[in-house]
């Protein structure tokens, strides 16, 4: 072996070679001086995948929106659902590789990538949202607090999806006083869904509503549509992003909604304001 004519080499690096462990053992042995170094080999290290990435038009439509799902893993397939659940490895519909999927109706986005022998990726979420109706006036029975006002009553139906900025007049910020809004139609209309847009920004205090109620009306006649208690974070590190809230309920006719959302009244123990009250942050309404 001719390595062996140098007694003075002290360290050999033989990374990216193509040597067999058999051959890598016996060259160590002739060289018992020599500290070889063959590199970061990476076997039975187990990585994980990134979140998809999700491309596709505006999170606003009136028909229907396409939504192309992502990862540049080879290999790796991405899984998704329309209804807000985690994503799993066997049953989720899995995103066409060169095509995307079609949205057409209020909903969210949640997709998950997978790879045998890799970890699962973190869920990458988007809310999109179906204007059906607009209303023809929109009134608030209590203001927002001043700091947060946005535009005003019409904030809830402009057709603006605020981002995480609470700040922007996209949003309109509730406190003490509990949302409650009136939207109107000159024409009775027939509604089954009505979407709600909001916040969560935990360390800001913005949580997701106490309790949401729908209510709808025709000739000064109002019945319950819907009655929701959002599930709320468990820790201060729950994420913070968008969230939208979806009440179904029969169809029927209506030229009046009363929509009703109350803050979190006492911020959890875990929560560096805890007993607090928290806030409740909505931009858009959406009636289909």
């Amino acid at each position: 072996m001719v390595l062996k004519e140098f007694p003075a080499l002290n360290a050999l690096y033989l990374w990216n070679n193509t040597l067999s462990v058999d051959e890598l053992s016996v060259l160590k042995a002739n060289l018992p001086k020599t500290n070889i170094e063959t590199g970061y080999s990476g076997e039975n290290v187990v990585a994980k995948l990134n979140a998809p990435i999700l491309e596709g038009e505006e999170q606003i439509f009136t028909t229907s929106a396409k939504v192309l799902l992502k990862n540049y893993i080879n290999g790796a397939v991405v899984r998704y659902t329309l209804d807000g659940t985690v994503p799993d490895s066997l049953t989720s519909p899995i995103s066409p590789e060169d095509d995307s999927i079609s949205v057409d109706k209020s909903c969210v986005l949640t997709a998950k990538s997978f790879l045998p022998g890799w970890i699962s990726s973190d869920i990458a979420t988007r809310n999109f949202y179906k204007v059906g109706f607009l209303p023809d006036s929109v009134a608030l029975r209590y203001p927002p607090n001043p700091s947060y006002a946005g535009e005003g009553p019409k904030t809830l139906a402009n057709k603006k999806i605020g981002d995480s900025d609470f700040r922007s007049t996209k949003w309109l910020g509730f406190d003490k006083t509990q949302m409650e809004a009136f939207l109107y139609f000159n024409e009775a209309v027939t509604l089954s869904t009505i979407s709600i847009s909001s916040l969560v920004d935990i360390g800001s205090y913005i949580m997701p509503a106490e309790e949401i109620e729908v209510w709808g009306g025709l000739n000064g006649k109002f019945s319950l549509l819907k009655k929701l208690k959002p599930e709320q974070p468990k820790s201060i590190s729950s994420p913070n992003s968008p969230i939208g809230f979806v009440c179904s309920f029969p169809a029927q006719k209506m030229n009046v909604i009363k929509v009703k959302a109350r803050s979190v009244q006492k911020l959890p123990s875990w929560h560096p304001g805890k007993g607090s009250v928290g806030w409740f942050f909505v931009d858009e309404i959406f009636l289909n």
